[in-house]
């Protein structure tokens, strides 16, 4: 036999001891993923939700104020808005508050149109909006700044969040009593049962932090807020889990 034919062959028996080997291969993984679902399948576990529940003082808020004017051309609309806003920024300015915590979060400009009967898609004018948020850090200025804004040009307080600038350091430990709240009803749900809690096989956490609100959309033109009617009040923060334990025999 020539040497190509001997060499034809070595490769041809190498091919089909890899190809043996790969089967192998599979045929284990394919053992250990059925075993493995068999082993899960034969667990036993129970499934409890736990939650914790916390207050917590706020220490920052969001102001929000709405400008709104009319004026005959866009134009005109345009120029006094843009007037207003930066008065209002200048006076927050001037009460100590910083730049970068002002900003414009709504502005638009529409035409108005008459509503008689014989002009209806006449356009009569033009108005303008836009809704200036800032954000404050010493809640003892709320007031004077609500005050300041509205004697500055702005329509009405539209909204007042309060808010917390770290919660982590609250939800990690919500989540903590969470956790072990979930662990005592397994463990007696366990009791009532005969058997015993096991390791987690399963954990799912969700977290909920509403934000206070003292104001919304309430007009004021104006008016000077008295102190005691802003209240921070407290923000309350709520964990949930759900834990899935494995159940194992007493002895």
């Amino acid at each position: 036999m020539s040497r190509a034919g001997r060499s034809s062959r070595v490769f041809c028996g190498g091919r089909t001891m890899k190809a043996k080997y790969l089967f192998l291969l599979v045929c284990i993984a394919a053992i250990g993923m059925q075993a493995g679902a068999q082993a899960a399948q034969d667990m036993r576990i129970v499934q409890v939700q736990g939650s914790a529940i916390a207050y917590v003082e706020p220490d920052m808020a969001t102001l929000r104020f709405a400008v709104e004017l009319q004026a005959d051309s866009a134009q005109k609309a345009q120029t006094a808005l843009s007037s207003k806003a930066s008065a209002i920024v200048t006076a927050f300015q001037n009460a100590g508050i910083d730049k970068k915590l002002i900003k414009t979060d709504r502005y638009r400009i529409s035409p108005v149109y008459s509503t008689k009967q014989d002009k209806q898609n006449t356009i009569i004018g033009y108005r303008a909006e836009t809704t200036l948020e800032a954000v404050i850090e010493k809640l003892e200025l709320i007031p004077s700044l609500i005050d300041t804004a509205l004697s500055a040009g702005a329509n009405r307080l539209q909204s007042l969040d309060f808010s917390k600038k770290d919660m982590s350091s609250a939800v990690l430990a919500l989540i903590g009593e969470a956790c072990l709240d979930a662990k005592r009803k397994a463990e007696s749900a366990a009791q009532v049962l005969g058997v015993r809690v096991g390791l987690p096989h399963s954990v799912s956490v969700r977290d909920s932090i509403p934000q206070g609100r003292a104001y919304e959309g309430v007009m004021m033109m104006k008016a000077a807020v008295p102190e005691a009617s802003v209240a921070p009040g407290q923000l309350e923060i709520e964990v949930n889990v759900s834990v899935a334990f494995e159940l194992l025999p007493l002895n």
